[in-house]
């Protein structure tokens, strides 16, 4: 598979990049506007090529490395890093577009402990602090994620979030939380609060996840510990006229979803089959957790930047604990009712920091 980076709005990768390395990003992420394929790479990172960046020899040069590259992983939450969620609608002249999108996330909890008793362990807070409880479903605090007695699968529907295509502030958006606001609850996978939001990534109005059937207590959670699973987007034309139509797109999980199961044997069944919007029946909910003897139970990541071409390293492992739905939704989907053809399409962006600062893209744009 063609492997691509694009640069997440310019987000992280002014933090940790030299000019060259900047320059290449954005090169290639030129390059991947002007390319129909849109195709990436995607999950969890494959341990014998991680990916690297090398600075030597006058140049550099940028490996993104095999697997699928997800910012979740419990060993790594808000260390420095939190996802960065883009949304692009593209098509017309100066950053604007013919169409009008109306985005619903459906988010869900990101990890799983393993076991689903209801009592929802953080597996880093467990081998680092006298109890790794985050919450306790049983007590009956948490009934919209706490649902058939799961931990974990259960979707929830977030505020919609539009884009009208008439302006550049209205046709790019990037949500992110400040990884350097630790006040309250500190960084937040799923941004609520404007005022957390990443001053570098692109605003041109304010933007945030909300989920308003969550109470207290599930909001929280939900910040610290959510994800976007399922992006469901309605396409009209202009801010006013007629629904084009409805699609439901996820990030594409090559080493999960396919009709023989997993192609990496690290993605565990959890046991938990959840309905998902959009489709009919239910489907698998599996985690990644590497269990071979002998192995970390944790996920290593020692990167020194630049990092150095290695393959084989055992300063390179991943054990992320990452909840996926198996075989739910495609990543694209093509709009054929519009005056020629478009398509909605969401990839996993991989950022200056490779797989720590990657996160969904989503864009509406002509093919």
């Amino acid at each position: 598979m063609k492997k691509t980076i694009i640069a997440l709005m310019g987000l992280f990768t002014l933090m940790a990049c030299s000019d060259d390395v900047y320059e290449e990003i954005d090169k290639q992420n030129k390059d991947l506007e002007n390319d129909n394929s849109f195709e990436m790479q995607t999950n969890s990172f494959d341990d014998s090529n991680p990916g690297w960046i090398d600075l030597t020899g006058g140049g550099s040069f940028i490996n993104i490395g095999n697997g699928y590259q997800s910012p979740w992983d419990v060993w790594f939450r808000n260390a420095p890093f939190t996802p960065n969620y883009q949304f692009s609608n593209q098509g017309g002249p100066g950053h604007s577009s013919p169409l009008t999108i109306h985005i619903t996330p459906w988010a869900g909890l990101a990890y799983y402990d393993g076991i689903n008793d209801g009592m929802y362990n953080d597996d880093f807070l467990l081998a680092n602090s006298p109890s790794g409880l985050v919450a306790d479903f049983t007590l009956g605090g948490y009934p919209n994620l706490y649902v058939g007695n799961n931990e974990v699968g259960n979707l929830i529907e977030g505020e919609m979030i539009t884009l009208d295509g008439t302006s550049l502030a209205e046709s790019e958006i990037g949500i992110a939380s400040d990884p350097a606001n630790m006040s309250g609850p500190g960084p937040q996978h799923l941004l609520s609060a404007v005022g957390n939001l990443n001053p570098a990534a692109y605003q041109g109005k304010p933007g945030s996840f909300n989920f308003p059937s969550l109470n207290p207590a599930e909001t929280l959670l939900m910040e610290q510990y959510g994800k976007i699973f399922i992006f469901e987007v309605t396409v009209r034309r202009g801010p006013t006229g007629p629904i084009i139509g409805n699609y439901f797109v996820q990030v594409e999980n090559e080493t999960l979803d396919g009709p023989s199961g997993p192609t990496n044997n690290n993605w565990k069944s959890t046991g938990i089959s959840v309905s998902v919007p959009g489709l009919a029946g239910t489907r698998d909910v599996y985690y990644y957790h590497n269990q071979t003897p002998g192995v970390s139970n944790e996920t290593i990541w020692n990167f020194a930047y630049p990092i150095m071409s290695t393959t084989n390293n055992p300063d390179f492992f991943c054990n992320s604990r990452e909840v996926v739905i198996k075989d739910a939704h495609p990543s694209s989907r093509p709009i054929t009712t519009y005056t020629r053809p478009w398509e909605v399409r969401v990839v996993m962006a991989i950022g200056s920091n490779l797989w720590r600062t990657s996160g969904p893209y989503l864009v509406v744009r002509p093919t």
